[in-house]
């Protein structure tokens, strides 16, 4: 006769699953899985919808696309100075600009980068670019201005054009470029030099 260990069966099966669950339970958790909390998430952010608001008003709409405004970053210096920096777009530009407010009204606006889709047939492109750093409350804006060599342009009634069979596309260009910084400073104010 066999011996019979069907009893024993539902004690084994539960000794398994006990010792599976202390073993994942013991587990080091997954880094990639787990989200760290940041402490500054926990904070709430002012509103900047008055910002839009403020500076659709502000802004000529024939010159800027004003219902596209975002705003890229903000700071308050104190209970009535504040700063931001928001960017407009159109079919054809990027614009963004350094703004400062008195009691959320506006005290000094500055254009600090502006990137148009090229027109390959003028001889002359402009365009800027710039750094933000919050911790000095500063950006730094960098122009560029790429002309077409004299020998791919010609002049006709005071204005100039490229040569037949040039572009921007395929004319040797020069570029120059100057440096604009922009300090925001504790009044309100954005003070700039140029270098």
């Amino acid at each position: 006769m066999k011996p019979q260990f069907h009893h024993r069966k539902p004690c084994f099966l539960i000794a398994i699953l006990f010792a599976v669950f202390i073993f994942l339970g013991c587990q080091q958790p997954d880094k990639a899985a787990t989200t760290k909390t940041d402490s500054t998430s926990l904070i709430s952010q002012p509103s900047t919808e008055w910002l839009k608001t403020l500076y659709t008003k502000t802004l000529d709409p024939n010159l800027f696309n004003t219902d596209s405004i975002t705003i890229v970053h903000y700071t308050e210096l104190s209970d009535s100075i504040s700063y931001c920096i928001f960017s407009l777009k159109d079919e054809l530009c990027t614009s963004s600009f350094l703004a400062t407010q008195v009691n959320r009204r506006n005290k000094q606006i500055s254009q600090i980068e502006e990137s148009c889709d090229g027109d390959y047939s003028n001889p002359v492109y402009t365009y800027s670019q710039f750094r933000f750093d919050p911790s000095s409350n500063t950006t730094v804006t960098t122009e560029y201005v790429e002309t077409a060599k004299p020998e791919f342009v010609i002049e006709e009634n005071g204005e100039k054009r490229f040569r037949d069979g040039y572009s921007l596309e395929n004319a040797q260009t020069t570029i120059d470029s100057m440096v604009v910084i922009r300090k925001v400073l504790a009044d309100g104010k954005i003070s700039e030099t140029s270098k």
